[in-house]
């Protein structure tokens, strides 16, 4: 998710962080949709120590004390990426006491335990399950070359005894509390080439980290709060906020399909999920609707249950769910991670149906549409060079996610996905529509049918003015 602030906050699309802005320049931190296991929570301190049996081990003064989990398959690319983005984070105040500075630029120190407690499973009964977390002999070597390698980075580092009754006391300053946990994306193509391109730079846009929403319907509270000025969520979503009174514009359209099944091997046919349990996402996100047509579709009634796009493909491994429906990369990752999985339905039952788009605020449309048309022209760009250099984008994605089957799982997932049509497919959202009204989810005496929808929220002047700036262009290798 992409969010952008100004003096407050300015947000600006999806899975998920955060956007500086000021009148000159535009920074927008993406969150590169890596296939992130690790997890690492951060807290700022002013200072923090470590004791075993009395004894301090580590200590430290103003910096970061982190609790580092690892998960089953994490690798040391996964590593890697989360240091560079603790110690880059921008979370310690400068002279005027905004969060602008980092770990590195402030001299920082750091302070890492071991925690395994951070995979803590309580969904089921009152005794946590940990049965996410990598066994100790990998976790402790993992967690061995993390602190070597923070080391690497030029930090003066602290570390606890990995698999010790430690005691840990800190004096968490602000207090500020980041956990770094993310999955994967492909229905983010045309951001991620366009910010490896250099496109958002050439539109005066920089991509710095931050932190992320579990799906469009949790984006959208604080977009209705006001924190967030744009946001990238699915067809459904909108048009229920829509009709509760949410004000935005509609700008383009990002992604479509990108709502496939994936079930158990026992699963072999859409009879078979007849009374079954699929997860998705949570209610009113794009996926859920999608199940409610594939049941009508098929005659079938399944039970459907709700859970972190983090948490899916673990239910479905252990049979707490037989079938899932994500977005991709989640669908494919858990093809080639669970044992037997396999698609059961890789396109939704409307093909080319409506997944992601981009809206903005009525107030930055308005008083900012420079940078808006900034921001929809550089998407454009990587659109265009996916569809031209497929190949090459592919390793573009694979890269950003950063683990050994990266790649595979890219090839696997762009077949249930469309990231190059960036206008609202209208007869899939019409049926997206009607399906959301039949469950009760739109009040139709507040938005009576698609058209009212379209006439008052969708604005695709944006979208024009930027295909009318790049007539002639052409995408480059």
């Amino acid at each position: 998710m992409v969010l952008l602030y100004s003096k407050a906050v300015f947000a600006l699309i999806c899975h998920a962080e955060w956007l500086a802005l000021n009148s000159k320049q535009l920074l927008i931190f993406l969150f590169y949709g890596k296939i992130f296991l690790v997890r690492a929570l951060l807290q700022r301190v002013t200072s923090a120590k470590v004791e075993v049996v009395g004894k301090v081990i580590g200590q430290i003064q103003k910096g970061l004390l982190v609790f580092l989990g690892v998960a089953h398959g994490d690798t040391d690319a996964q590593s890697k990426f989360i240091i560079d983005k603790l110690v880059n984070l921008r979370i310690f105040e400068d002279e005027a006491e905004k969060m602008n500075l980092s770990l590195l630029d402030i001299k920082g120190e750091l302070l890492v335990v071991s925690q395994f407690t951070l995979y803590a499973d309580c969904k089921k009964g009152r005794r946590p399950s940990f049965t996410d977390a990598a066994a100790p002999d990998v976790a402790h070597d993992m967690y061995t070359k993390f602190v070597q390698a923070c080391r690497t980075a030029g930090l003066k580092v602290e570390q606890g005894e990995f698999g010790a009754n430690m005691a840990v006391s800190l004096c968490n300053s602000g207090p500020v509390t980041i956990m770094l946990d993310w999955v994967p994306n492909t229905n983010h193509t045309g951001i991620y080439v366009a910010q490896a391109k250099g496109y958002f730079k050439e539109e005066g846009i920089e991509i710095v980290p931050s932190r992320s929403y579990p799906n469009g319907p949790m984006t959208l509270l604080d977009f209705n709060k006001g924190d967030l000025d744009a946001m990238l969520a699915g067809l459904a979503p909108y048009l229920q906020a829509a009709a509760q009174g949410s004000e935005f514009v509609m700008v383009m359209s990002i992604t479509k399909n990108n709502a496939p099944i994936v079930a158990r091997a026992e699963i072999k046919a859409p009879r078979d999920l007849n009374g079954k349990m699929v997860g998705t996402p949570g209610l009113a996100t794009i996926q859920d609707t999608m199940l409610l047509l594939y049941e009508k579709e098929h005659g079938i009634k399944a039970q459907h249950v709700y859970g972190k796009i983090t948490d899916l493909i673990a239910m479905l491994e252990k049979n707490e769910v037989q079938a899932i429906l994500g977005w991709e990369t989640v669908a494919a990752e858990a093809v080639l991670r669970v044992k037997g999985a396999h698609y059961l339905a890789p396109i939704p039952v409307i093909p080319g149906a409506e997944s992601l788009e981009v809206v903005v605020s009525p107030k930055l449309a308005k008083q900012q549409p420079d940078v808006v048309q900034g921001f929809v022209r550089a998407i454009l760009k990587g659109m265009w060079y996916f569809e031209k250099h497929e190949d090459e984008a592919l390793q573009i994605i694979a890269k950003a996610i950063g683990t050994p089957q990266a790649l595979a799982v890219v090839k696997l997932g762009k077949g249930q996905v469309k990231v190059t049509d960036p206008y609202v497919e209208m007869k899939s959202s019409k049926v997206i529509f009607d399906t959301a009204a039949e469950a009760k989810k739109i009040p139709l005496d507040k938005l009576p049918s698609l058209e009212a929808f379209t006439q008052r929220f969708l604005d695709y002047s944006f979208l024009k003015k930027a295909e009318e700036s790049l007539k002639g262009w052409q995408p480059a290798k």
